[in-house]
């Protein structure tokens, strides 16, 4: 034999260097692997310090949702990135609650300072309108503002005494539902609908009865507050105190996150110093980590399996006629010498045997024995299984526990059957994947191979995750000290708008506490009546904090300038990144073709009409500035640069799908 595959938690290894002994020892767990050190991780880390609703979602689809697959996180360490988003979230949730207290506290007792803030706030949002010209809409700013700042006086009092019966309602209405919803289980002539509506009802009674009490107590007290406010205006400086508190609150918070971000940067970046989590949500996190490290099954939700491998770039599907050659003169050895074939029959084909040709060619490309100029480092092959997370079904080997998440590695007998089974509810693909540029970039390759009524079918796709957006890079340019006038101007300024933001962080809790029971009661609801439950994931965190490649971008051969043709059609930083994408795919390409066409050879099956398809695929010709691919060259193109996918045009030449 000239070489061979291992294979390491489903993972494919490149065949080892003459004299070895195959043996690679395994990446150590947690974050001492490769993908925590990545570009990758750092700059998602720092999204979930600067974008709260990075932070949110993530929480919320994959952390507690402990029901739901991971989807695949090429390229960064999915552990890592949870901690920083669960500390973002938890700096933010804290500062917003102080924060709102505060300023509850100085609308009581100092109305006055409070209203003197929010109108400087306006006056800098008008200041701004005249900068943009706005001349109209600033005129008649300044001439309403000192009657708001003064309807602020008398109103603040009101809106803070509000506010507390909002969030006395809000606070006993999670509180009762938390104490009700374990109280779903059916008696007797019971449905699922009662349980879910009492558990509700009763809250909301809950809700309005605390609500409609503090809203007395509160207007008795604002009754006498008032006129002893009038009578003693030294309380305003009580006022002052707590808005100055407020705002040193919010200042704190922006240095917070603009040192979470500084220690990001490459320099100073260790993930093993992530942030703690707590307990209950330690051993969770672990086994998700598990799930992403080892796993070769994908579940998805809706009508995409690939969704988190990126914006797609091209594909094609191929039947291949299988039948004798009428001028076979094969002696059952491949070309490469290392398999023997029983000659020629056109039901002696295995799609485990076409498998395994195109992986060996895929895996050929990174051989440790060829010079470094030769590879293509950051190569991984892997088998995985793709599958609907809401028809997988009460089958243990894909979901053990009805009410918790699906299987995220299954044997090698399951997926050789499901790699045989080309009908199944789970698809088999051989995912070529490879990383660049720190994965800031990668290529997944997913083909598909099947034997259907005397013919091989193929599939080939590719996927492109982008650079990830430039407002998550800001580890790499920032200064220890860079933000701190920022932090007081900004606060200072935009006053206002922080204290909108808070309440609506402190909104958002509440909203995604509730959703996060209801969830869980569903789920189980519907583990009890038999019912699917969407096991699916349905985020790609890698995905989202990716640039946007817009569809039907511009014609590259249109554009003038690097800047532009990389930049301002594709969405990556540069030109050599789309470079390495077009590379990378029609080296993969290549490869597929070549592999399956030598393992015809090597069976004595006819290879003409697959040999014409192949030389449609690979020939590129250059007319008048036009990149050309076979015969579909503008098709594939257009999909290449974000467009939607072409019809699905099985057999034809080059065909593009």
């Amino acid at each position: 034999m000239g070489g061979f595959v291992s294979w390491s938690s489903g993972v494919a290894q490149a065949p080892p260097p003459p004299g070895s002994t195959g043996s690679q020892a395994a990446p150590p767990p947690g974050p001492s692997r490769a993908a925590a050190w990545s570009n990758a991780t750092r700059y998602l880390c720092t999204a979930a310090h600067a974008d709260e609703g990075f932070a949110r979602v993530a929480l919320e689809d994959i952390l507690y949702a402990p029901y739901r697959a991971v989807a695949p996180s090429p390229g960064y360490d999915l552990g890592v990135l949870l901690r920083h988003c669960w500390a973002a979230r938890a700096l933010a949730d804290r500062t917003a609650a102080t924060a709102v207290a505060l300023a509850a506290v100085a609308s009581l007792l100092g109305s006055i300072p409070v209203a003197v803030a929010l109108g400087f706030s306006a006056l800098f949002a008008l200041v701004g309108w005249v900068r943009q010209a706005k001349l109209l809409r600033a005129a008649l700013g300044f001439a309403v503002l000192p009657v708001l700042v003064v309807a602020a006086v008398v109103a603040l009092p009101f809106a803070a005494a509000a506010a507390v019966v909002l969030a006395c309602g809000l606070g006993t209405y999670l509180w009762a539902f938390s104490r009700m919803r374990s109280r779903h289980a059916p008696l007797g002539g019971q449905t699922q609908l009662t349980a879910r509506l009492g558990s509700r009802l009763g809250a909301a009674v809950a809700a309005w009865v605390v609500s409609a009490a503090a809203a007395v107590l509160l207007a008795g007290a604002l009754v006498g507050l008032l006129p002893w406010e009038a009578r003693h205006p030294e309380v305003q400086l009580v006022g002052l105190a707590a808005l100055v508190g407020c705002w040193v609150v919010l200042v704190q918070r922006r240095l917070a996150v603009q040192r979470n971000i500084v220690a990001l940067h490459a320099d100073t970046w260790d993930p093993a110093g992530a942030p703690a989590v707590p307990a209950d949500l330690e051993g969770l996190l672990a086994r998700l980590e598990a799930r992403d490290r080892d796993g070769n099954v994908t579940f998805f939700e809706g009508n995409d399996p690939f969704f988190a491998h990126g914006t797609f770039v091209e594909g094609w599907t191929v039947p291949i006629t299988l039948r004798p050659d009428p001028d076979d003169a094969a002696d059952g050895r491949d070309p490469a010498g290392t398999e023997t074939y029983a000659p020629a029959g056109t039901g002696s084909l295995m799609v485990a045997e076409v498998v395994d040709a195109i992986r060996r060619k895929l895996l050929a490309l990174d051989v440790a024995s060829l010079p470094l100029p030769l590879r293509m480092p950051g190569l991984r092959v892997r088998d995985r299984c793709y599958a609907s997370g809401t028809l997988v079904g009460p089958d243990p080997q894909w979901l053990p526990d009805p009410a918790g998440p699906p299987v995220a590695d299954v044997p090698d007998w399951l997926v050789a059957a499901v790699r045989d089974d080309a009908a199944g509810i789970a698809r088999h693909y051989l995912c070529l994947e490879v990383g660049g540029w720190s994965e800031d970039l990668v290529v997944t390759v997913p083909v598909h191979a099947s034997l259907v009524g005397g013919l091989l079918y193929l599939e080939f796709w590719a996927f492109v995750l982008p650079p990830i957006r430039p407002e998550y890079r800001q580890c790499d340019w920032r200064l220890p000290t860079s933000g701190v006038f920022d932090a007081v101007a900004s606060v200072s300024v935009r006053w206002a708008g922080e204290m909108a933001a808070a309440v609506r962080t402190l909104l958002r809790v509440a909203g995604d506490t509730r959703r996060r029971w209801a969830n869980a009661d569903e789920v189980a609801t519907a583990v009890r009546y038999h019912r699917p439950v969407a096991h699916g994931a349905q985020i790609s965190l890698r995905r989202r904090a990716a640039r946007t490649v817009p569809s039907g971008g511009t014609r590259p051969d249109k554009e003038t300038s690097g800047e532009s043709y990389a930049g301002r059609i594709a969405g990556y930083d540069q030109l050599f990144q789309y470079s390495d994408v077009q590379r990378i795919c029609r080296v993969a390409e290549k490869q597929v073709l070549d592999a399956v066409l030598d393992l015809l050879t090597a069976k004595g099956l006819d290879v003409g009409e697959f040999r014409a398809f192949r030389g449609s695929r690979i020939s590129v010709t250059n007319v008048g500035g036009t990149m050309t691919i076979g015969s579909v060259g503008e098709r594939s193109r257009g999909a290449a640069w974000g467009g939607p996918p072409p019809a699905s045009v099985p057999g034809s030449q080059g065909g593009t799908a």
